[in-house]
């Protein structure tokens, strides 16, 4: 028995990406997390708190999307607490470079908060978090201008503050296309990379 948990965050409507994702993970026991779907999504007054100062619109993000995800995020995290066990967390447009050879098993017997799966980047592609990382990710977001940045951003940078107890892989295996045109989130973000970039 699994002592951890696999998660990919996906819509319900997206069973082109989920067909994609059983490759990717084909082996592996995972599960589907079914996301908020952001154009269906009212923000609440807590939502306009939090995104207050957040730019994204200039990078073509669809900030109804940019919460939603942000919301699915910490949904994922909220049921990591409740499990008490560590979740490997993906979204289902992750890409591998190269095969996984390394050990999810070795990974979650790691006494750590988050194992960030994507290296020395800001990425929630992929990652893993441990019920005491899932509570501290949480309370670091929470509150007006928690998402002044996307999620990505704004957990990067609780990386090597002490914040966390954490480390990362030491390669990359895992990328996605940001903007792709497939996006639910940001279908133009793709080409204001190419004229800007955040890191």
């Amino acid at each position: 028995m699994q002592d951890y948990k696999i998660k990919v965050l996906s819509l319900k409507h997206r069973i082109d990406r989920q067909d994609k994702i059983r490759k990717v993970f084909e082996g592996f026991n995972f599960e589907f997390f079914w996301g908020l779907y952001g154009k269906d999504y009212t923000l609440t007054e807590y939502d306009k708190k939090w995104i207050i100062g957040n730019n994204y619109k200039e990078w073509g993000v669809n900030i109804k999307s940019l919460v939603a995800s942000s919301h699915s995020h910490l949904n994922i995290l909220r049921e990591c607490i409740s499990e008490g066990i560590p979740y490997f967390v993906f979204e289902d447009d992750v890409k591998l470079n190269k095969p996984i050879d390394f050990s999810f098993t070795e990974i979650a017997k790691k006494d750590l908060d988050v194992f960030w799966l994507v290296p020395d980047k800001p990425s929630i592609l992929g990652y893993v978090v441990w019920p005491s990382g899932a509570r501290k990710l949480i309370d670091a977001v929470d509150g007006p201008e928690g998402l002044l940045y996307g999620l990505d951003y704004m957990w990067h940078f609780l990386k090597n503050t002490g914040y966390l107890n954490e480390e990362q892989l030491w390669d990359n295996y895992f990328w996605q296309i940001a903007g792709d045109k497939d996006s639910d989130m940001a279908d133009k973000l793709y080409f204001n990379f190419k004229k800007k970039r955040l890191y």
